[in-house]
C-alpha cells in the first residue's frame, strides 16, 4: 500500500510517500481504507521530533470505512460502515485501529469535515465540559484559540451557552470572533488579564490553556476563588 512515511525529523520537506506492508492485525482491531485524514498540531509536532519516538506512519484523526475485523467481531460493528477514528497510521491507504477507538458517525457527514473532528473537538470537550464543567452563564477564556483545539473549544463553550474570550495572534482574531469568542485578546500586544477581568467585572469562571506556559500564572491570578483552570499539555 502507500503511506506518506519519513526517516528523519523536520519540516515538510522530510515527507516522501512510498510502498509498505499492510499493517498486521491483532485481536479486535479494525482494518479500514483511510478516506480522509486531518492534518493536526500533534501530527506537525510529532514530524518535527517533538515526541521523541518517530512513527513509521503518522497521522491522528481520519474517517475510514471498515474493512475487516480480526479474531471475534462485536456485534455493533458491521460492514462497510464509516467510522471516525483517532489512533496513529492515517496517513496511509489502508490502517489498523482497536475497534474501541473507533466511532460510528452518519453518513450525510463528509469525509473530509468528519476527518476534522475527532483529536480537536474530543480533546476540547474534555477540558470544556468533562474537566471544566462548563454552565450556562460562565464567562470562559480559551487561550491560543485558533488552533484545531483551541477554535474547538470556542466552540464547545458557546454551545453550552457560555459567554466566550479567547486570545490569538492579531491576524487570526476576526475568525475566532466568527466562531462565538465575544471578545479576542491578541496576547503578542493586549494586557488580556485586564481585557478580561474588565469584561467580566473580575468574574472569570472557566479558563482553558493550551499554550504558552507563562499565561499559566496570570490565568491563576484572575480567575475567581469558585473557578476552574483546564490545561491541556501539548
Amino acid at each position: 500500500m502507500k503511506a506518506i512515511v519519513y526517516d528523519l525529523f523536520g519540516e515538510a520537506d522530510v515527507l516522501r510517500l512510498a510502498d509498505v506492508t499492510k499493517p498486521e492485525m491483532r485481536p479486535g482491531d479494525l482494518l479500514v481504507k483511510v478516506m480522509a485524514a486531518g492534518v493536526n498540531r500533534a501530527d506537525l509536532l510529532q514530524r518535527q521530533g517533538y515526541y521523541g519516538k518517530r512513527a513509521a506512519c503518522w497521522g491522528w484523526n481520519w474517517r475510514a470505512k471498515w474493512l475487516h475485523l480480526a479474531a471475534m467481531r462485536p456485534a455493533s460493528v458491521k460492514e462497510t460502515e464509516s467510522w471516525l477514528i483517532v489512533g496513529g497510521g492515517a496517513y496511509a491507504e489502508y490502517a489498523r485501529v482497536d475497534h474501541r477507538m473507533a466511532v460510528r458517525i452518519p453518513e450525510d457527514l463528509g469525509y473530509v469535515e468528519a476527518a476534522a473532528i475527532m483529536e480537536s473537538f474530543v480533546t476540547a470537550w474534555e477540558a470544556v465540559a468533562h474537566l471544566g464543567q462548563t454552565h450556562r452563564g460562565d464567562a470562559v477564556l480559551i487561550h491560543a484559540a485558533a488552533g484545531g483545539v483551541g477554535s474547538s473549544a470556542v466552540q464547545i463553550a458557546r454551545a453550552l451557552g457560555a459567554n466566550v474570550f479567547a486570545t490569538a495572534a492579531a491576524a487570526r482574531r476576526s475568525e475566532v470572533g466568527a466562531l462565538g469568542a465575544q471578545a479576542v485578546f491578541d496576547y503578542r500586544s493586549q494586557d488580556f488579564e485586564r481585557g478580561f477581568r474588565d469584561a467580566t467585572d473580575g468574574r472569570g469562571d472557566r479558563w482553558r490553556r493550551l499554550s504558552p506556559p507563562q499565561s499559566a500564572q496570570p490565568c491563576a491570578r484572575r480567575t475567581s476563588r469558585a473557578s476552574w483552570f483546564a490545561e491541556r499539555p501539548r
